[in-house]
């Protein structure tokens, strides 16, 4: 099957996409770059360094975030560096970043609502940016429930 420019206009994929990007970025802790870039490495499943650094061309340069998210969980080892075989070492993302990502997917399309509990960054609403985050989060959840409702 073949997608459309259509097929994606109809599924509203990225109506909200800033939203949840937004919201993705202050949940897990991410920079937006670093989503985007989660999201590139995990269509990857596997990759090298040079891999890494070619999903990171267009991003602005930050010559620790490689590290970074190996620490913190995001990138994980598959195979190590074999210096009798000659073998690079291989990454691949971890399950953390497989279900971040997964939930991303889920929400764009509207199978999930981005929760709003009292765990939500944007529920102190002390800031202009809470606020509107807030709001722009229930319309989104509001557009999405719209669609299950009849037109008369």
């Amino acid at each position: 099957m073949r997608l459309t420019s259509e097929d994606l206009r109809d599924s509203k994929i990225f109506m909200h996409f800033r939203t949840v990007k937004r919201w993705a970025a202050a949940m897990y802790g991410l920079t937006y770059y670093e989503i985007e870039l989660m999201m590139s490495l995990h269509s990857k499943k596997r990759f090298y360094n040079t891999g890494f650094k070619d999903s990171c061309i267009s991003m602005t340069w930050d010559r620790k975030r490689f590290q970074r998210l190996k620490r913190d969980g995001w990138i994980d080892v598959y195979r190590h560096y074999n210096k009798s075989k000659g073998e690079k070492t291989v990454y691949k993302v971890t399950r953390k970043t497989n279900d971040m990502v997964n939930r991303i997917c889920r929400i764009l399309l509207g199978e999930e609502q981005i929760p709003f509990t009292k765990r939500t960054p944007y529920h102190k609403n002390e800031s202009y940016t809470d606020k509107s985050m807030q709001t722009a989060i229930q319309k989104m959840n509001d557009d999405y429930d719209d669609e299950d409702k009849p037109v008369y």
